[in-house]
């Protein structure tokens, strides 16, 4: 059995024990649906909350907040989703040369997740560091379409912030001259991006624009790849940049401050 059926069979215990139906009636009820006949102590240890198919594995109730947005945020870009399912493993991770990017990713993680900071180590080689944390529903939650997540970005000013703060911690970028901007194949999304600026915050950008093609070279991390799929780019306008840095913000360091000394400048 995966733990797909795991945990749809552990949901509807819990449901049917929580309707009032003795362990016998459950066991009874669940071996008709999925012909699994569980023993009434495990039964019983679901309704108690002391133990569940995930294991070690964190929980997680979808439910609109900052921290959540910010991950989806994170996710839409530098973030990356691990599934092995024969292992039953399944993680959310992050890696980046910004201490503080991973740390706040860390911090979101724990209270979506409701559990403890997790561990944080450096990639071997490289000036990175890493986390992850293992949580199939979670993880599912995050594969959802897009359009099914954008309520919990929406929700209010606040959550939008915090995900338009992850996508540019992900893909944002000032440079020397202080324009700022951000980068991602998928059109939609950056459409999406530019609409909540203009919605919410009242700040205009340009684009999305052809940045690259298909096929070109590009170098990430020290290793050079070829592009899979067109790149696009969106620029936040010059006048709303100081509007951008109040309102939205980035969690990396040299980004805020570069964009600081510039617009002081």
């Amino acid at each position: 059995m995966n733990l797909d059926d795991q945990i749809e069979i552990h949901q509807l215990a819990v449901e049917l024990g929580n309707l009032g139906l003795s362990n016998s009636k459950i066991i009874t009820h669940l071996f008709h649906n999925f012909g699994v006949r569980l023993r009434k102590s495990t039964v019983s240890y679901w309704e108690r909350g002391l133990h569940s198919p995930q294991g070690r594995a964190h929980t997680f109730a979808p439910s609109p907040t900052p921290e959540l947005a910010y991950i989806i945020g994170v996710e839409k870009g530098d973030g990356s989703l691990n599934i092995r399912y024969k292992q039953s493993n399944y993680r959310i991770r992050l890696q980046s040369i910004d201490v503080e990017f991973v740390e706040e990713f860390d911090r979101c993680l724990s209270e979506v997740l409701n559990s403890h900071r997790h561990a944080l180590w450096k990639g071997a080689g490289r000036n990175e560091t890493h986390v992850e944390a293992s949580s199939f529903l979670l993880l599912r939650f995050l594969q959802r379409p897009f359009e099914e997540l954008k309520p919990f970005i929406d929700h209010c000013a606040q959550c939008s912030a915090a995900f338009l703060r992850g996508f540019f911690d992900s893909e944002g970028c000032v440079d020397k001259s202080g324009s700022t901007t951000a980068y991602n194949c998928d059109v939609g999304l950056l459409k999406y991006v530019q609409h909540l600026l203009a919605k919410v915050f009242e700040i205009t950008t340009t684009g999305p624009h052809l940045q690259s093609r298909k096929g070109s070279l590009k170098l990430r991390r020290g290793r050079t790849y070829r592009r899979n799929s067109d790149c696009f780019v969106i620029r936040v306008g010059n006048r709303f940049r100081l509007q951008f840095l109040e309102k939205v913000g980035f969690t990396i360091g040299r980004k805020s401050i570069r964009l600081s000394r510039i617009l002081q400048a």
